[in-house]
């Protein structure tokens, strides 16, 4: 029987609890720089241990893995050792052990590479277990875990010390493996059957040996105690009586509970529409059929598998879990990389399901209600959804996410391993986007606009062989309708092409379904007397302009003299210096965030700031900490510190003591062929699509990466592109009473 397996394994299983530290993230490309493990019974007795400091060979040790392994030159040359000497060592001392460890894939590749014979050795991922029995965490990272549980973590980023919280980590994910009754896994011993994870040998011993009511989330959730802005009643009759009110935002947390106020207040019933609804944790949301879970199909997502491998057999039990707990939406489900496509199995198909139609009816009698711009456009037929007003937050980005849910996309991703697959992607590569793009692709993603007139009939025939749900794209391909706007995209290091068709008829329905509506429209940027922007990307007409100057930052704008270009060698030093320079200057509660529009300028700045740092100041990069929330709770431990940002946006950091943000560049949106087409298009009819469209949106991204942080007091530009005129009009639209300093 499975479960007395089970139990002999178990008895003489070893554990090797492990940890590596190294110079990247490439296996293939760069250097171990620390091993250190740990041999346990099961019953987390140490046999044996290593703990050593590697002499790099691959990429060297740089200042910035320095800062945040802890690990110097210095203890290199004193204990470092080579890779040979100790390779007999570890091989002899791991032998047939199960490998755990927290995200322990990335240090299993290394350690294959670098020639240990782990083929046959199981392993075990704390960081599943954790997805799978902590359900409520915001974060999976062991630092995050650690904190939480308070578990001792003193010297997080050094080998040992990981290993050593890992074994502490491992017995209390146990405890919660044992509260967690059987019945929440459907089939339990059958499913368990058909995987060879080697983490199901626990779920067999001990899942639900005890009562199960202290299975609970680790993590109690806080709402913000901030008080409602008061509205005055002038201002709510306006509101009232207009179809459309236009408003000018500023501070993300503060416009965002301004919303949530005059949503209570006007009367009728209300509908929030923001990209980003953890700005409105209080507010109830409509979801689409696509975020909710559909049991039946997750048990379907099983059957249909003779075989699971290690990331289906955790997703399917972290959603079993989760289903268990009477979680629906997926913003509960913690997904994770792979598992988004995973997720696709086991979520509704239609709007017509009977539990989407019993959430919609639950909704009906709310106040306030709350969406994305894609689930408005999905759902906006529906009396819930158009028989309310419209609070729209952030009115720019709903009008490029109308603009684009509008298009129509097909990937070929799901048929890649066929032989005919193959062949017409090679073919569709060589003959129509290496022609139009006059030159071989490169190895990074490339979105090509079809020419409008052409057709393709040999390739829509091909792809008729493929599959007959890729019909629309063959007709696209042959016969492309008038009006019929068409892309295509290849990404080279997976070899997938999506095909992408937007028609202007189906986008004016969603604008027309949107003026249907009475609106408040929450807009970044000075629409002008003109407004263009509304009136050409939601329909919208003129209508009242309400101007909310206590909604919006006031401070000091700042123009560091000699601007360096960013594609000058000189760029990323001038950066660390201005940076290291206002950090200097400020007092000790004082902290700066900088944006970045790369992540390989945040990398340079960051370590060239690790090598001469700000006199007691940490610097913390974004995307080299290990997610946002281990950050954020670095920062929360700091006196005064540098964040390097790439693309955070989160609610978490509103309240932060940040004063000053450094801008290294204006925030452009990546090239789309959509956007070219309206570029060539309008500049047939001499419209403008710079001022139309670029700075609008440029002004609204600019405008909510710094509105987040609500005690912004200085802004510094470092980007050149300030001096010019449509830079000087971004910074004037975005930081209306930021008074510039010479």
């Amino acid at each position: 029987m499975p479960h007395n397996f089970s139990r002999s394994t178990l008895q003489t299983m070893k554990y090797c609890f492990l940890d590596l530290e190294t110079t990247g993230l490439e296996h293939d490309r760069d250097s171990l720089l620390e091993v250190s493990f740990i041999v346990t019974d099961p019953n987390l007795n140490e046999i044996t241990r290593l703990d050593e400091v590697v002499i790099p060979t691959k990429t060297p040790l740089t200042p910035f893995v320095t800062h945040l392994t802890g690990i110097t030159p210095e203890e290199v040359e004193q204990n470092g050792k080579s890779w040979e000497q100790i390779l007999p060592e570890i091989i002899e001392k791991i032998g047939n052990a199960t490998i755990v460890g927290h995200n322990i894939d990335f240090d299993i590749r290394f350690l294959r590479e670098y020639g240990v014979p782990l083929e046959k050795n199981k392993r075990i991922d704390t960081h599943e277990l954790a997805r799978i029995l902590l359900p409520g965490d915001e974060s999976f990272s062991l630092e995050a875990i650690t904190q939480r549980l308070r578990i001792s973590h003193e010297d997080a980023h050094r080998a040992m010390s990981d290993v050593t919280a890992c074994i502490q980590l491992w017995p209390l994910l146990i405890e919660k493996l044992k509260t967690l009754p059987r019945e929440a896994i459907p089939e339990f011993s059958t499913f368990f059957e058909q995987s060879e994870w080697a983490a199901k040998e626990l779920f067999l011993r001990y899942c639900g040996t005890k009562p199960s009511d202290s299975f609970v989330s680790f993590v109690e959730k806080q709402e913000s105690q901030e008080p409602m802005p008061e509205i005055e009643d002038e201002e709510l009759k306006k509101i009232e009586q207009e179809h459309t009110t236009f408003v000018r935002v500023g501070s993300t947390g503060k416009s965002a509970r301004w919303i949530s106020s005059v949503a209570q207040k006007v009367s009728g019933k209300t509908l929030i529409v923001a990209p980003e609804l953890s700005f409105f944790p209080a507010i109830t949301q409509i979801p689409t059929p696509e975020v909710l879970f559909d049991a039946e199909r997750h048990l379907a997502f099983w059957k249909k598998r003779e075989h699971m491998d290690d990331l289906e057999t955790t997703f399917w039990l972290q959603c079993a879990v989760r289903h268990w707990l009477g979680y629906r939406g997926v913003h509960f489900f913690n997904l994770y990389l792979h598992q988004r496509d995973f997720w696709n199995e086991v979520c509704l198909e239609s709007l017509n399901h009977p539990l989407f139609q019993n959430i919609i009816k639950e909704r009906e009698n709310e106040k306030v209600l709350l969406c994305t711009p894609l689930a408005w456009a999905q759902l906006s037929d529906i009396p819930l959804i158009k028989e309310r007003m419209l609070l729209v937050f952030e009115t720019e980005l709903f009008a490029e996410k109308l603009l684009f849910s509008s298009s129509d996309t097909h990937s070929l991703r799901p048929f890649g391993e066929q032989t005919e697959t193959s062949f017409f992607v090679a073919g569709f590569v060589k003959e129509v986007i290496e022609q139009i793009l006059q030159r071989s692709v490169s190895a990074f993603p490339e979105r090509v606009l079809l020419h409008g007139g052409k057709t393709y009939p040999q390739f829509a025939q091909a792809l008729r062989t493929i599959s007959e749900t890729l019909e629309p794209v063959a007709q696209w391909l042959e016969n492309p309708e008038t009006g019929l706007v068409r892309w295509t995209s290849y990404f080279p290091e997976t070899g997938t092409l999506t095909f992408s068709a937007w028609h202007p008829q189906n986008w004016r329905k969603l604008q027309q379904k949107s003026n249907a509506q009475k609106a408040l429209l929450c807009l970044r940027h000075d629409g002008g007397e003109s407004n263009a922007f509304c009136r050409v990307f939601l329909g919208r007409q003129d209508g009242f302009f309400l101007e909310k100057k206590e909604l919006q930052s006031q401070g000091e704008l700042v123009i560091p003299q000699g601007l360096v270009s960013s594609k000058s060698p000189d760029f990323s030093p001038f950066c660390a210096q201005k940076i290291r320079e206002l950090a200097e200057e400020r007092d000790h509660s004082h902290w700066i965030a900088a944006g970045f529009s790369s992540l390989t300028t945040l990398k340079n700045v960051g370590g060239l700031l690790q090598e001469t740092p700000p006199e007691e100041c940490t610097v913390i990069g974004e995307k080299l900490a290990g997610g946002d929330t281990k950050m954020l709770s670095k920062l929360c431990n700091q006196e005064k510190a540098v964040l390097l940002l790439q693309k955070l946006q989160s609610p978490l950091v509103e309240n932060l003591p940040f004063k000053t943000f450094v801008l290294q560049k204006f925030p452009f949106a990546p090239p789309h062929p959509l956007l070219e087409y309206f570029k060539r298009e309008w500049k047939n009819v001499e419209q403008n699509f710079w001022d139309v469209w670029i700075i609008p949106t440029v002004t609204a991204r600019l405008s909510r990466a710094v509105g987040q942080f609500q005690n912004i007091k200085t802004l510094v530009v470092i980007d050149p592109s300030e001096s010019s005129p449509w830079g000087k009009t971004v910074l004037k639209n975005a930081f209306p009473f930021f008074s510039k300093k010479e």
